[in-house]
């Protein structure tokens, strides 16, 4: 197993490194000529939307907002329910209703409205819910969503995200869901924090090779065009989702939370796993996933388990060491707030909290910062043949 991680990390790295100098992003003026395309085979299929509609955090009167709504209709009963993603203020009462609007009615049907809470651990100024809006009858399925505000009678309207007839062939077998809002959040200097277009573009070019396609990226304001169009000259479609949270201050854990749960109901009928990570977090399965089912082969051994914690290496970042591969030596007594979790896409993994180690040696992944000290620091690759993972 040791030899194959380290000639797949070899593999790897020797082709991010070509790629990067093909897409030459430091300063080359004739980088667009060298690009190697490859649209017309990685395009030719049918790809994944998961930007439509795209979602925005939206008022829902003073003391709620919501992000997205999606459409599960009932496997045997008719009818089904829209789950929308809403924060609100802690001291909040939540009252409201709620009507659909389904094409071919001239008016909005109503629905029955619940609501659930979701469970943080911080004690910030607001919380996570879940607003449901259910429909006991098959009246088709529904565009948007309204929730009428029971006091002020006004109505809030989100678009729905309803699932396409996807077969499980047709599935993507492994998505990444990239958190490019954590970089945002005011740190102990009072800046965001910036992300070098170096670190963007080797993420994407890192997990396409490994054997990710599809990406769905929640975003600010960090991914130019220029990205993008780099990143299509390679062959690599991203889905770039805004995320205008609507209050002043959030944390990690909470965002986190928020996107994780968009992430799963969003890849639901599309893919069949999923994983949230930072742009400075690599997944690394000791075989592509293009060659090789065995990363799939453990996820699917159990059926009641639907998240897995990938081994993860708190990797340090050197001066002057521009592919992030690169960077050897990690601190094994690093702490950090959030495992990275592989998830089975699966309406019960968002309320799952069963979790599962997966087996290192099917797949690793590593977490990459700069590091306050040398002290202590282990080369990674001499831990394969050792009991450290």
């Amino acid at each position: 197993i040791s030899v194959a991680v380290l000639i797949m990390y070899r593999n790897e790295n020797s082709k991010l490194r070509y790629i990067l100098e093909v897409v030459n992003f430091f300063g080359r003026s004739d980088a667009a000529a060298l690009v190697r395309i490859e649209n017309s085979t990685v395009f030719s299929r049918l790809t994944a939307d998961f930007s439509t509609p795209l979602p925005m955090w939206t008022r829902l009167g003073s003391e709620f907002h919501g992000y997205s709504s999606f459409w599960h209709k009932n496997a045997v009963a008719a009818g089904g329910e829209v789950v929308t993603i809403v924060v609100g203020l802690r001291r909040a009462i939540v009252s409201f209703q709620c009507k659909l609007q389904i094409p071919g009615h001239s008016s909005l049907l109503s629905g029955k409205f619940e609501f659930a809470r979701e469970e943080q651990s911080d004690t910030g100024d607001y919380l996570g819910y879940r607003f449901l809006c259910k429909i006991s009858r098959d009246f088709g399925t529904p565009e948007a969503v309204a929730f009428i505000n029971t006091t002020t009678q006004t109505e809030h309207f989100l678009p729905i995200r309803s699932p396409r007839n996807t077969t499980l062939t047709q599935k993507a077998s492994l998505i990444a869901c990239v958190d490019m809002v954590s970089s945002n959040l005011l740190g102990s200097t009072g800046k965001s924090l910036h992300i070098p277009d170096a670190d963007i573009l080797q993420y994407f070019i890192h997990h396409q090779i490994v054997g990710i396609d599809e990406f769905i990226v929640y975003d600010r304001f960090h991914i130019t065009q220029h990205i993008q169009e780099l990143l299509y000259r390679h062959g690599i479609k991203i889905s770039i989702l805004p995320y205008n949270f609507p209050f002043a201050a959030a944390t990690e854990t909470q965002n986190r939370a928020l996107l994780e749960m968009d992430c799963l109901l969003r890849a639901q009928h599309e893919a069949k796993y999923a994983f949230l990570g930072r742009i400075t977090e690599y997944l690394y399965p000791t075989q592509s996933l293009k060659r090789s089912k065995v990363l799939f082969k453990a996820l699917a051994a159990s059926e009641d388990a639907f998240r897995f914690e990938v081994t993860t290496k708190n990797v340090c970042t050197e001066d002057g060491v521009r592919i992030l591969a690169e960077n050897y030596n990690y601190n094994p007594n690093a702490r950090t707030s959030y495992p990275i979790v592989i998830y089975c896409i699966d309406l019960r993994a968002v309320d799952s909290g069963r979790m599962l180690d997966l087996d290192p040696h099917v797949a690793i992944a590593h977490r990459y910062a700069k590091c306050s000290s040398k002290a202590g620091l282990i080369d990674w690759r001499t831990t394969l043949k050792s009991d450290h993972y």
